[in-house]
């Protein structure tokens, strides 16, 4: 089992899940992602997984909510960069300004 100096275990070594199936190379989209993540939770709420199931499933959701923030992240960069002005003018508006 590989450990950190800290003695953690790297659970997010792959942040960036992929899609399972033939083409097992293709990233997850933001939707998919969460669909499993509804699904991986929903499964350890029922309480009948092994134990070492249930910590595998863990650490899969784990990567899963790190990804789905980092996709979050992404679109909120994309968007506060792309905010059109009524002149036709695109401006950088923070999307938490109030003032916008």
């Amino acid at each position: 089992m590989m450990t950190e100096p800290n003695n953690q275990l790297d659970i997010f070594a792959d942040v960036e899940p992929k899609l399972e199936g033939e083409n097992n190379s293709q990233e997850m989209s933001y939707e998919q992602a969460v669909s499993r993540l509804e699904q991986i939770v929903s499964k350890l709420e029922s309480g009948e997984t092994a134990l070492d199931e249930s910590m595998t499933l863990f650490q899969e959701g784990m990567k899963l909510a790190a990804y789905c923030s980092g996709k979050l992240e992404s679109m909120e960069e994309q968007i506060t960069r792309l905010m059109l002005q009524a002149d036709g003018s695109v401006d950088e508006i923070p999307l938490d300004d109030k003032d916008a």
